[in-house]
């Protein structure tokens, strides 16, 4: 660079990133961008165009100011300024900054912010956002002074949209000018700038995009506006990019891109050759018209330093020679395998091929391991995976069904998915809408250890809950959302890492479970972990790849291909799943059958048959054969996945041929059961004890015969194939929640009032599906009830944020019912300043409880609820409390109770299970616990009043209940504590002074003959007994009854 120039200007140069083939120019002489872009800072000296200036409109939630040095941007380039995104919401929703003397003004009615962090430029943009919130909601930014700022003649403006949730729609509209619709996709968890993805659709299309473009503008002002369309979004940023070039000698070089590369914008090449268009100042047998459009430096013979000159680095895509490599000269490392271009080309490699003798080996790994980088046979030594349990390389292209190359799983195919060039080989492409595969088979059941694995190509973003595969309440594994991959299991909870997914290539991931935790891997690295899901107990549920279930019983369709998944019921070491991201094939083909009898060698020799043998010399060998006489062949055996050597492959009391797994019963003979599963309804009875008159006869396939909402196990002595035992207009199981007698007609409800709980669910208009029915039961497991009073989440953020029981909408609209369903006679109040909800979901009545909240936004935010006319003479008061985000500290005061409990907020779990999630907080210290309940107890005032304190952000109420305690109060067990390490429990339940308790355990609910201490002393209204010993410590399950005893 000219030293005396230095003193005058400060050139700043960025190699510009791929984005640019999404940037339509309009010029022609704009394909210099796509090589570099230059911000220049004007001198006297000389006067030049700067190239673009950017505004970020942050938010108080995650502040993330940029400066002039932050380079961001679809044209990525420095020269940003960023707004103040103030103290709360409503901080930073308006206000006006300046950049290089344009000035931008903005309103709208909120501010709030994306999860993609700050980890650079661009996720520093896609962060913060000037938000369009409610049904009024808007978000403006007007322009001016734009001609002070020397863009040239024209200009494009860059707007960056979106919102923290994916899919909303909307429009962004330039005043006089286009409007674009979209599809809001900018939560990406940190994918930016590769989830750049551009809207030009001006209809009513709203496709999945996170920026517009308006080209060719001039003037002094522009106005910019979002359209709000199904749900809040806003402007993220703005960014100014001139499209005029300025060429003062008129030489094809770009005055920036001449001083930049330390050459004369003034001279043509007439002072000085090497200054003009076919000058060659590092002599590297390319002109600088040539580096120009080729991006390299005019100054430097090898502009990426890989030993290769600039002239023989042809950029084509084909080698031919060492003088026309076909190499990126601006990439060091055309084919990424770790090896320089100029050290390939010296050893005799392909530098544009990673792997260049096609043995799964990346040439840079072959030289290291001591292998020829050009021989297909020969490659690096590696551990020998272990074959899987079950296997699908979906190469065959089955219409109906696709093989496993293991043999005992073949998917069946549903909807009418794709078969398209996989990872190797075929692949299976999903249509997201129906297509999935069903291995047919609970794979994972009681697995002591597992390991998935599988390759993916994303061709669209995911929506919540999208299943790539796993079984159902077991271990589930896929997109949680469209930025996250989530593994689940029922016995350890989700491991959620950050995933950003795209359409142009296949990634490779796998999970595994041992006794030290659940891990995922990401392209063959550990990427998260959590603690040990094993031993895995069973659901009902088969293992399913592409949706069909994954996450739930049914739905969770992917949209992409998978290729290469495989199951093991062994944890591969980190090495053996390293190997297989690296491209390395599990073994292919059927197992062996020696005597080509149909039933592979291994499966013979693990069932005491003769692999030698089919039949010939011993009938029982063969495909016909019937060792344990169940009226099943060996053949029939081995396709049910039964033992050919024992009648009753589950001892469940039913022969394997009764079993037809058909999930339909019939006849003794024809269960319908799973001659593979003991229990195949779950329900903890064996499918043989059902069949039995014992004293019923319940369906094995159907955990709830007569559909009362009570197990058939739970009926003991109730009657398991009538919904209301006692005939007394009750159902078995509203009578057993509501502590009634379901033998007795006399104690049924008659739906007039007399219930023992009310409930309020407070509903949000962003969660529209989140009202509970009347018969289902929700809330802390051992407070659940039914009948849930349902508030009228409205049409916008603030309606439904205040109302009293005249905005109740069901079970009786506009009045206050208890559980019994009949009115309580209590009246409420509530105001707030806004709703909102967690991302639970609808798929469990406790996650529609756990959904919409009150909301207490900003400073000033407030949540109360006020109660009038309270009957019961004693009662505990259970507030249910939380946010869309976890980590919020907050405070529920009641001046009825006297008591003020604090929290850290835990409800957004993604789903809501009411066995794990709940968590109470007892605190009045201060010390913010994570929690999501807290308990008031013991009230007898007709009145009661309860609030939310705001402390670190916005937090509300999902819902509160109102106990009745005292005479009436059910007799039930309240709390069960397990402590696994000591191997011992704490049991509390509801009891009454100075009465004395007996209690008993049991496996299965009949019998009840292990008394563990017939002389309890009541504490008072609750009694406390433990810890003890587990009495049990075989059993897979326990039930605990307390009974009152005649000693008083």
């Amino acid at each position: 660079m000219n030293r005396a120039r230095d003193k005058n200007f400060i050139a700043k140069v960025l190699s510009v990133m791929g984005q640019y083939e999404k940037i339509i120019v309009k010029i022609a002489t704009m394909k210099a961008l796509t090589s570099t872009i230059f911000i220049l800072l004007v001198s006297s000296a000389y006067v030049f165009a700067q190239d673009s200036i950017g505004f970020s409109f942050n938010s108080d939630r995650d502040n993330t100011p940029m400066d002039e040095t932050t380079v961001a941007g679809i044209v990525p380039s420095p020269g940003w300024v960023s707004t103040d995104g103030g103290a709360d919401a409503q901080g930073g929703a308006n206000g006006s900054i300046s950049n290089s003397g344009v000035t931008v003004e903005w309103s709208c009615n909120g501010t709030w912010n994306t999860n993609n962090g700050v980890s650079n430029g661009d996720n520093q943009i896609m962060n913060g956002y000037i938000d369009a919130v409610g049904a009024g909601g808007y978000a403006d930014v007007n322009i001016s002074s734009i001609d002070s700022f020397t863009f040239g003649e024209n200009y494009d403006i860059y707007v960056y949209f979106g919102s923290d949730g994916n899919g909303r729609t909307g429009k962004v509209s330039l005043q006089d000018g286009e409007a674009y619709s979209y599809s809001t996709f900018s939560q990406q968890g940190g994918g930016f700038p590769t989830n750049y993805v551009r809207t030009e659709d001006t209809g009513d299309g709203n496709p999945q995009a996170n920026y517009a473009v308006f080209e060719g503008l001039s003037g002094d002002t522009q106005t910019i506006q979002i359209i709000r369309g199904s749900n809040n979004s806003g402007i993220h940023g703005i960014q100014i990019v001139s499209v005029q070039i300025f060429d003062d000698d008129e030489d094809g070089l770009p005055d920036t891109w001449e001083i930049n590369n330390d050459l004369d914008p003034e001279d043509n090449g007439e002072v000085d050759v090497n200054n003009g268009a076919e000058g060659d100042p590092d002599q590297d047998g390319v002109t600088n018209i040539d580096e120009y459009e080729n991006g390299t430096d005019p100054q430097d013979v090898d502009t990426d330093n890989d030993d290769l000159n600039d002239n023989v680095e042809t950029n084509t895509g084909v080698f031919v020679s060492a003088t026309n490599t076909g190499t990126d000269p601006k990439l060091e490392d055309s084919d990424t395998d770790g090896l320089l271009d100029g050290a390939e080309v010296e050893i005799g490699t392909s530098p544009l091929n990673e792997d260049t003798d096609g043995d799964k080996f990346s040439d840079a790994d072959e030289i290291e391991a001591g292998t020829d980088p050009l021989d297909g046979d020969s490659f690096p030594d590696i551990p020998e995976i272990e074959p899987p349990i079950a296997y699908w390389n979906f190469d065959d292209q089955g219409a109906n069904e696709t093989a496993d190359l293991r043999g005992d799983y073949n998917g069946i195919v549903y909807g009418d998915p794709e078969y398209v060039t996989g990872h190797s080989g075929f692949a299976i492409q999903f249509d997201g809408i129906d297509d999935y595969v069903s291995s047919e088979a609970p794979l994972l059941n009681e697995k002591t250890e597992f390991t998935m694995s599988g390759w993916v190509n994303f061709t669209a973003s995911q929506g919540n809950r999208t299943g790539l595969f796993g079984q159902n309440d077991l271990v589930e594994f896929g997109m949680i959302n469209a930025s996250q991959i989530q593994l689940w299991t029922v016995t350890a909870g989700a491991v959620n890492v950050s995933f950003g997914p795209t359409s142009d290539g296949w990634r490779h991931i796998a999970v595994k479970g041992t006794v030290e935790g659940q891990l995922v891997y990401i392209d063959g690295e550990l990427a998260g972990s959590g603690g040990s899901p094993v031993p895995l107990p069973t659901s009902g549920f088969n293992f399913n790849i592409g949706g069909g279930g994954v996450y739930d019983g049914s739905g969770n369709w992917f949209n992409g291909s998978i290729d290469e998944v495989a199951v093991w019921d062994i944890a591969l070491s980190d090495e053996a799943i390293a190997n297989l991201a690296s491209g390395v094939l599990l073994p292919g083909g059927p197992r062996e059958d020696t005597d080509e009898d149909g039933l592979p060698d291994e499966w013979e020799e693990n069932n005491d048959l003769d692999p030698e043998d089919n039949g010939d010399v011993d009938p029982n060998n063969g495909p016909e054969g019937d060792p344990d006489q169940d009226g099943l062949t060996n053949l029939e055996e081995f396709v049910a996945r039964t033992s050919p050597q024992d009648a009753d492959s589950d001892n469940d009391g039913l022969n394997d041929s009764a079993e037809t797994n058909t999930g339909t019963f019939v006849s003794l003979t024809d269960t319908g059961s799973d001659p593979n599963k003991a229990d195949t309804d779950g329900d903890t009875l064996n499918d043989g004890s059902e069949v039995e008159p014992n004293p019923y006869v319940t369906d094995p396939n159907n955990a709830d015969t007569d559909g009362d909402k009570l197990t058939d196990a739970e009926e003991v002595e109730t009657d398991p194939t009538k919904e209301d035992t006692d005939g007394g207009g009750t159902s078995d199981s509203v009578e057993i929640a509501l502590g009634l007698d379901p033998l007795d007609p006399a104690d049924d409800e008659s739906g007039a009032g007399g219930g023992t709980k009310i409930g309020i669910n407070f509903n949000s208009d962003r969660g529209t599906d989140a009202e509970l029915g009347a018969d289902e039961i929700a809330g802390l497991p051992e407070v659940a009830q039914l009948n849930w009073n349902n508030s009228d989440g409205g049409a916008g953020a603030q309606a439904g944020a205040s109302g009293s029981q005249a905005d109740i909408i069901s079970p009786v609209s506009g009045v206050l019912v208890d559980d019994s369903g009949g009115d309580s006679g209590v009246t409420v109040d509530w105001a707030s300043n806004g709703t909102w909800n967690t991302t639970n979901g609808f798929d469990s009545p406790d996650a529609k409880l756990i959904n919409g909240y009150i909301d207490n936004i900003g400073a000033g935010g407030f949540a109360t609820v006020d109660f009038k006319g309270i009957s019961f003479s004693s009662y505990d008061v259970y507030v249910y409390f939380g946010s869309d985000g976890n980590g919020r500290t907050g405070e529920v005061e009641s001046t009825t109770a006297g008591q003020t409990f604090s929290f850290n907020t835990d409800s957004n779990k993604g789903a809501f299970d009411p066995e794990f999630d709940y968590v109470l907080t007892e605190d009045e210290e201060g010390t913010n616990p994570p929690s999501n309940y807290c308990v008031f107890r013991d009230q007898s005032s007709p009145d009661f009043s309860v609030q939310i304190n705001r402390g670190s952000s916005n937090s509300g109420i999902h819902a509160i209940q109102i106990v009745r305690l005292g005479p009436g109060t059910p007799f039930e067990m309240t709390e069960i504590l397990y402590n696994a390490q000591s191997d011992e429990f704490t049991l509390t339940w509801n009891s009454k002074p100075n009465q004395t308790y007996a209690l008993y355990v049991s496996e299965d609910l009949k019998s009840w003959d292990f008394d563990l201490d017939d002389s309890i002393i009541s504490d008072g209204d609750t009694t406390t007994y433990g810890p003890f010993e587990n009495p049990m410590p075989e059993a897979r399950e326990l039930f605990f009854r307390a009974e009152e005893t005649d000693d008083e």
